[in-house]
């Protein structure tokens, strides 16, 4: 269940809080039966030679396993996984990914319990 969104049984509408600051972008999705990551998406190539990298973004997401964050993260992005997936102890990961003619990299870790709304 995303932030915004009513708490009702069964519900698969999902309504993200997007904000951003300083070059960052922070989607926040909720549900207390899940784990919370943090997903920095770094922007490794870009369509242009002559356009400079873009800034990392962060966002956070939860869901039930790594492997179901990076897919939600990667649908929404519209991107598609280059190569495969590094997994490492306590819900981390690594993967490369691409979008249109952007490729970055995508770090998941485990984020904090505490959500601060963008100001």
């Amino acid at each position: 269940m995303y932030i915004g969104e009513p708490q009702t049984a069964g519900s698969h509408t999902r309504e993200a809080v997007t904000s951003s600051a300083r070059g960052t972008s922070r989607t926040a999705f909720a549900s207390p039966r899940f784990v919370r990551f943090t997903i920095e998406q770094i922007f490794l190539a870009t369509p242009r030679a002559d356009q400079p990298p873009r800034h990392p973004e962060y966002h956070v997401v939860e869901a039930d396993t790594v492997d179901a964050a990076l897919e939600g993260f990667l649908s929404n992005a519209s991107a598609t996984l280059v190569g495969e997936v590094q997994k490492f102890p306590g819900f981390q990961a690594v993967a490369t990914a691409k979008a249109d003619d952007t490729v970055f990299a995508v770090n998941l870790l485990p984020g904090s319990d505490i959500f601060h709304r963008a100001t």
